[in-house]
């Protein structure tokens, strides 16, 4: 057997993982780039010759402010996040979001200050902004907690949070399955 035929199985269920949770958004990127979806399951790959390959080389190559790598960031607690960042080989270029992304943020930090600067030079005592939080990096009150005594009590948080979250979209998915079927 050739090591691609030993590989296969394990990529088709990734990528049947990823359309069972983010079934919407996968449709919806694919769709912008024009293709459809439902020719992964039609012969030949239907009009866009999709298989399970092709579609899993598409998926990971979504850039970061894609729908279906959105939805992927969002289920992700801040402490998973920020592991899931930090273990990125540097060559991975922006990481969680992209170059625009990054560039409104330091627009917007940008004014803050202004608006600060402007505050101070008419006589004001404006407090300094706080810098806006980037994806996959934690504030200083995040690092803190993690790195003081207390921080089991908050990963515990967060993965009770995550937990949750899970089953929400379980249950939305469940409700949505039940309905399609009721029609």
């Amino acid at each position: 057997m050739a090591a691609a035929d030993r590989e296969r199985p394990g990529k088709i269920a990734a990528v049947d993982g990823l359309l069972q949770a983010y079934a919407p958004e996968v449709e919806a990127d694919l769709a912008d780039r024009g293709i459809d979806l439902r020719d992964l399951w039609r012969r030949g790959g239907g009009a866009s010759r999709l298989t399970y390959r092709r579609l899993a080389v598409l998926l990971e190559q979504l850039p970061p402010e894609s729908r279906t790598k959105t939805a992927q960031r969002d289920d992700l607690d801040p402490v998973e996040l920020a592991r899931h960042v930090a273990a990125m080989p540097p060559s991975s270029g922006w990481g969680p979001h992209g170059p625009i992304h990054e560039l409104l943020m330091r627009v917007g930090e940008s004014i803050e200050w202004l608006r600060h600067d402007v505050a101070k030079a008419v006589g004001g005592k404006p407090k300094e902004p706080v810098p806006w939080r980037r994806p996959g990096v934690l504030g200083r009150q995040d690092m803190a907690a993690i790195e003081a005594e207390q921080s089991a009590p908050v990963v515990a948080d967060l993965e009770a949070e995550r937990a949750a979250r899970a089953a929400r979209r379980a249950e939305a998915k469940q409700a949505q399955q039940q309905g399609g079927t009721a029609s």
